[in-house]
């Protein structure tokens, strides 16, 4: 056994059972990527879906870009890091979950109950508010598992 499982193993004798966020604070806070980073990630993605034209022109955007507003752009990003342990939590979850206006269920939440489960769960006329009841209800228990920082038992 290496280092690291005898580690795990000691870790989980002596701890039998943990709570959710227990080792958040010892987590280091969230790195802001650097903006040249970040640029040339964004080219490497528009790279296939631009003609080499579009892609010329997209580059000497990014370009103006990244000496331009996107260093000021990055040094609020440096400055906000500085104050939170999460730069992007707050925005993340406004964005990503509360300001969307359409089922985030379907949209958003690809863990839970969804067509691919048709096996278990046939696909049945007049069903869809039993359905979207249930999934909610396991949601929100899920939810509140996590939310009261349950011990879970490892």
């Amino acid at each position: 056994m290496d280092n690291r499982q005898s580690d795990m193993t000691n870790q989980v004798s002596e701890f039998p059972t943990e709570r959710t966020f227990r080792y958040q604070h010892s987590l280091p806070p969230l790195p802001v990527p650097s903006l040249e980073g970040s640029l040339a990630n964004y080219l490497d993605a528009v790279r296939p879906f631009a003609t080499e034209e579009e892609y010329q022109v997209t580059a000497a955007v990014v370009k103006r870009f990244g000496e331009g507003i996107g260093k000021d752009l990055h040094q609020k990003l440096l400055q906000r890091a500085r104050t939170r342990r999460n730069w992007l939590e707050e925005w993340w979850l406004n964005a990503a979950y509360l300001e969307m206006r359409y089922p985030s269920q379907l949209n958003v939440n690809f863990g839970g109950p969804a067509p691919y489960l048709e096996h278990c769960w046939p696909p049945t006329e007049g069903v869809q508010l039993q359905r979207t009841s249930i999934s909610m209800w396991h949601t929100l228990q899920y939810w509140d598992l996590l939310r009261t920082n349950l011990q879970l038992s490892i």
